[in-house]
C-alpha cells in the first residue's frame, strides 16, 4: 500500500476526531461486494517514536429509511513544481460532473501547503489556511450544485527546503493539493467515488 493510491472512499478526514452525519433518507453506499480499508498517515515531528490509533464506526441505517445514496467528489490537481527557497500556487479548474448536494468539504495539503481555497460558479465553498487538521466545511442546509458548474480549487505552498517540492506521499519532502467534497445523490449505478472533468 502507498499514500498514493486514491481509490473509492466513503469518508475521510484529517481532524483527530471526527463524524460525517447525512441528512434524513441519505446513507453512504457500501457494496457487498468490496472489503474496505482503512489507510492512515503520520507525519512524527519528535525524535521519539509515536503510537497510532485509529477507530472507525460505521452506523447501519434503519431499512426502508434511504431514498438517496451519497457519495465522495475526490479531485487531485498532481502538478506540482515548487522551486527551491520560493513560494508558489498550484491551480486546478474543472467542472462540476452532475448535479449535486454538498454536505462538507475540505481539502488535503502536506505541511508546505500554507492557504488553500475552492469555489464553485465563483461562490467560496471552502478555505483554510492550516495544512493539518482544517475544519471542514459543513453545509445544513445541504449546498446544492450544478452539473458543469465550474471548480476551482488552488493551494499555496512555501518551500523552505533546497529540493524542487513535487507531487508525492511524503508529508515532509512532497506536497499534495486534493480538494474533496461529501455529496448525495449519487446517479443510478454510478461511481460512490468521482472526479471532475477539466
Amino acid at each position: 500500500c502507498s499514500g498514493l493510491e486514491f481509490a473509492a472512499t466513503p469518508y475521510s478526514t484529517q481532524l483527530p476526531d471526527d463524524e460525517l452525519g447525512f441528512p434524513d433518507g441519505v446513507a453512504g453506499l457500501l457494496s457487498p461486494d468490496r472489503g474496505l480499508r482503512i489507510q492512515s498517515h503520520y507525519l512524527n515531528v519528535t525524535d521519539k517514536p509515536i503510537e497510532a490509533h485509529v477507530e472507525v464506526k460505521l452506523h447501519l441505517a434503519k431499512p426502508g429509511t434511504v431514498k438517496e445514496h451519497a457519495g465522495i467528489l475526490f479531485v487531485v490537481e498532481p502538478s506540482i513544481n515548487i522551486a527551491p527557497n520560493s513560494t508558489g500556487v498550484v491551480q486546478h479548474d474543472c467542472g462540476v460532473p452532475y448535479d449535486m448536494n454538498l454536505i462538507k468539504a475540505t481539502s488535503h495539503m502536506h505541511k508546505h501547503g500554507t492557504a488553500f481555497s475552492a469555489t464553485i460558479a465563483g461562490e467560496t465553498v471552502f478555505e483554510t489556511n492550516t495544512w493539518d487538521d482544517p475544519k471542514p466545511a459543513l453545509f445544513d442546509p445541504v449546498k446544492a450544485v450544478k452539473g458543469k458548474d465550474p471548480l476551482h480549487f488552488e493551494c499555496h505552498f512555501t518551500n523552505d527546503s533546497t529540493d524542487t517540492l513535487t507531487f508525492g506521499e511524503s508529508a515532509k519532502n512532497n506536497e499534495m493539493c486534493i480538494f474533496v467534497a461529501a455529496f448525495y445523490p449519487i446517479p443510478p449505478g454510478g461511481l460512490t467515488t468521482v472526479d471532475c472533468q477539466k
